[in-house]
């Protein structure tokens, strides 16, 4: 039985943030943080979880920027993603994205995955990779389920995913059911971040997969707005897995999209937005291909989501309109927004000049005297 998870308090997560160089970045850092799990705010603390949820059942110790860092820092023989390896190498598994819903899936979760991992390269390889070869079974509802670990091998040892020599990582994607073991029902997806390889199914995802409908043919039995809400889940599993990837574990302060999660039913819910910790430390692991943090360059990101998810709108017409979830990722995005633009007008403090520090050292050494 874990140890109870003991909810972290504002002073905690403002430690697991780190130091801020900057104001306009201690101000982006900083701004729309809760003082409690109950107050309004773009950041609200984790609270205790309740039975059944992903920290009443598993022990997280938790992982802060500080850490992260020295976790992943180059120099520790550690690689993050790169001019020459920069890439992020979508495989789809299976003829399952031939289908009417893979094909209106896909093209948006590449755009969703650009502007979510920005300077990352994403290339969607040419030809889906065959199950012949893959173990399966039958699940509850007669439909074939595939071993994820045969799937893991074809992943690192299939000669058109290996010879991507610009993939930083691999994720395979597929519409079927998958498990990892005799003993087990079914998984969502697992992810190895030490090989760089992640496998997730949207099998499960599926609105009407537990009505006994196979996920290729559910775009056939479902609304605009379920069809939505498959979307939605899909995308924060695709990006929540492929952060794994950049060495991110699951998330212990506010309600972020790393959290641990043990479905709809987790009253963590399912933010699709990244916590400040979490969020410092994607721009750090990316810095190598999109530039140090900056206000601007993390205003930048949020624009590409905006655009992305302003497609959505575009494609579904009314119904996404009135999609209340959608609306509201795109009132957090637009507001988020304009907290940075107070952010940026924030002047940097002067570069020091050879005077300056001349002055600073004098001060320091009047100070050391007058204390003798």
């Amino acid at each position: 039985m874990p140890p109870k998870f003991i909810p972290r308090t504002l002073p905690q997560c403002e430690q697991a943030l780190g130091d801020v160089t900057t104001p306009d970045l201690c101000a982006a850092f900083h701004h729309g943080l809760a003082q409690e799990d109950t107050e309004p705010g773009l950041f609200r603390l984790l609270s205790k979880p309740r039975r059944g949820d992903w920290l009443d059942t598993h022990q997280e110790l938790g992982q802060s920027f500080p850490q992260y860092a020295k976790r992943m820092n180059p120099q520790s023989g550690r690689a993050l993603p790169r001019p020459a390896c920069d890439g992020l190498l979508i495989c789809p598994i299976g003829k399952s994205f031939d289908s009417d819903i893979g094909r209106l899936f896909m093209p948006h979760l590449v755009k969703y995955c650009a502007a979510f991992f920005p300077g990352m390269s994403i290339e969607v390889l040419d030809k889906p990779l065959s199950l012949k070869d893959v173990g399966k079974r039958d699940n509850d509802f007669g439909h074939s389920q595939y071993l994820i670990g045969d799937i893991f091998t074809m992943l690192n040892t299939h000669k058109e995913v290996v010879s991507k020599r610009r993939a930083y990582c691999r994720l395979g994607v597929t519409l079927e059911d998958i498990f990892p073991g005799e003993e087990w029902n079914y998984v969502f997806g697992q992810a190895r971040p030490i090989e760089r390889v992640g496998v997730f199914s949207f099998a499960r995802h599926s609105p009407v997969f537990y009505n006994g409908v196979h996920a290729i043919e559910a775009i056939q039995s479902m609304t605009p707005s379920s069809m939505l809400g498959w979307l939605r889940t899909c995308r924060h599993t695709m990006v929540h897995e492929t952060c794994h990837m950049l060495g991110i574990l699951h998330c212990i302060f506010w309600h972020c999209l790393m959290n641990g999660n043990n479905g709809p039913h987790d009253s963590n819910g399912s933010t699709p937005f990244l916590c400040p910790v979490c969020l410092r430390k994607l721009m750090y692991a990316l810095a190598g291909v999109c530039g140090p943090e900056a206000v601007a360059a993390i205003d930048e990101r949020y624009a590409n989501l905006e655009v992305v998810l302003g497609e959505v709108v575009s494609a579904f017409g009314n119904e996404a309109c009135e999609d209340v979830r959608l609306r509201k990722d795109l009132d957090w995005l637009a507001f988020r927004r304009s907290q940075l633009q107070e952010a940026l007008s924030i002047e940097a403090p002067p570069i020091p000049t050879e005077t300056t520090r001349r002055a600073k050292t004098e001060l320091k050494r009047g100070g050391a005297i007058a204390r003798r």
